[in-house]
């Protein structure tokens, strides 16, 4: 039998008082008092609801226990007592690693409770801030690269049973994750399990099989290991201040006392679990947040895969997001200004002579991960407000992201001018990228082609700079 906690029989008292409702809908609906609790009570109260549950299970077992005969009511304890056996020794014999994630959490947000106190008497860049930037990054470089396990025989994981279901022949299973103290629950609809997965064959409606139901039904209300959920998962740091996400690779469940695996669970039917420490400390900047925000964004839609993309495969400076970054096609909108230069003009170069060529606008849409496509619409001054013309033009290229900041890339595109110029050209440029903002410069080697003489024109080459806006 389980020992209830002085914490169960208080919280047993106020809940028979104040929530008198059917056992049903206590374990299905969401009470009104919980969903408008704070976020940070969310956890607590739902490991209170689950122990809520447990009391009221094991309340019904007993009552039951007077309609049963004395030889089930035996079978039940004698079953109930080897599965424990059981339980204690898998539980000793196994290597469960949630608590040093667990650690590795702890260990974090006390460098960032110091990393905040140092803020407010040191500059960013001093070394005693940059040591606990740096200490910060190689725990959560040490926390991510490992990989966890749990079973529900310790309290990382929780796991319980409902009554058989006639209709479907199976029970309802569902799994609770307790990592961090934060109880969440680790699938949103239950696991079922078949009678014949359970047992090992159909069920034939006989006397042998109304008496396994019996016992595993009985068993089940008094949370007893009949079977256990065995996990393995991965903890990465997450989109908001101090929040971390549960990603599971594999879960299993597992007869308790014959070690028999009765159902493998996809990884895909088990999303991403965030819990989040409190007080919440916040450390990064817009950079380092929009950062996070895209990899879990990217995590969340195509699973633990996309991770290696976002992972840098080595570091600079630690701390540093510069060589962390998420490779993705050019997405800007940028106005520049050029000058050009003929061959002529570099044989015998003169500053003093430089003068505006033209104002661009520019849009690139991102390909997938590295490629572009695009178009220009151009003001050319041609040395006076008089002689300006004006062009259409579309490209198409390739880039690459170099971390969090800068963005080289080469295109070729073509342009057509009101003069009745046609420009091909060849250039490559940089993109520096600061959140949203973009400044920009930029190459090109154009060759024209005159539609009114048919004949193509020298050869020249323009510089650019200007600003504009990255997403």
């Amino acid at each position: 039998m389980r020992k209830i906690t002085a914490r169960g029989k208080f919280l047993a008292v106020c809940l028979f008082a104040c929530m008198p409702a059917l056992h049903t809908a206590a374990q299905e609906a969401e009470p009104q008092e919980r969903r408008a609790a704070p976020e940070f009570m969310q956890p607590l109260l739902r490991a209170q609801q689950q122990e809520y549950n447990d009391i009221m299970n094991l309340r019904k077992d007993r009552e039951l226990a007077a309609t049963r005969s004395a030889a089930q009511n035996s079978l039940i304890a004698a079953t109930e007592s080897q599965l424990k056996e059981s339980a204690a020794k898998i539980e000793a014999s196994s290597e469960e690693t949630t608590k040093e994630a667990e650690k590795l959490v702890e260990k974090i947000e006390k460098f960032k409770k110091a990393l905040q106190k140092f803020n407010e008497s040191y500059d960013s860049s001093s070394p005693e801030v940059i040591s606990l930037r740096d200490s910060i990054e190689d725990e959560y470089a040490q926390l991510e690269k490992g990989e966890y396990n749990a079973t529900s025989l310790s309290s990382a994981i929780i796991l319980r049973g409902d009554s058989y279901d006639e209709e479907s022949g199976t029970w309802s299973i569902r799994i609770h994750t307790n990592f961090l103290h934060a109880y969440t629950q680790l699938s949103a609809q239950p696991l079922r399990i078949s009678y014949q997965e359970l047992c090992g064959k159909k069920n034939t409606n006989s006397k042998e099989d109304a008496e396994n139901i019996m016992l595993y039904d009985s068993l089940f209300r008094r949370a007893a290991p009949v079977i256990y959920a065995h996990i393995s998962y991965r903890i990465l740091r997450w989109k908001d201040a101090s929040e971390y996400a549960l990603i599971p690779l594999s879960a299993e469940l597992i007869r308790t006392d014959t070690g028999t695996i009765i159902k493998r669970i996809p990884a895909e039917r088990l999303p991403p679990q965030t819990v989040s420490m409190y007080p919440r400390r916040e450390t990064r900047n817009e950079l380092e947040k929009n950062a996070d925000a895209r990899r879990a964004e990217l995590i969340r839609t195509q699973g633990i895969s996309a991770l290696t993309r976002t992972e840098p495969e080595s570091k600079g400076k630690k701390g540093s997001y510069f060589f962390a970054a998420e490779q993705r096609g050019r997405r800007a909108l940028y106005f520049t200004a050029d000058i050009g230069l003929f061959n002529s003009q570099l044989a015998d170069f003169d500053h003093k002579a430089l003068s505006l060529h033209s104002v661009k606008g520019a849009l690139a849409v991102g390909l997938k991960d590295y490629f572009f496509v695009g178009g220009s619409f151009g003001f050319d001054y041609l040395g006076s407000l008089k002689n300006a013309e004006y062009s259409f033009g579309a490209n198409g290229g390739a880039n690459i992201m170099l971390g969090q900041y800068v963005r080289p890339y080469a295109e070729a595109g073509l342009e057509f001018h009101t003069n009745l110029i046609g420009v091909a050209s060849v250039g490559s440029g940089i993109d520096i990228i600061f959140g949203k903002l973009l400044v920009n410069t930029n190459y090109h080697f154009n060759v024209p082609y005159d539609f009114d003489g048919f004949t193509f024109r020298e050869p020249y080459h323009t510089l650019a700079a200007g600003i504009g806006f990255s997403w």
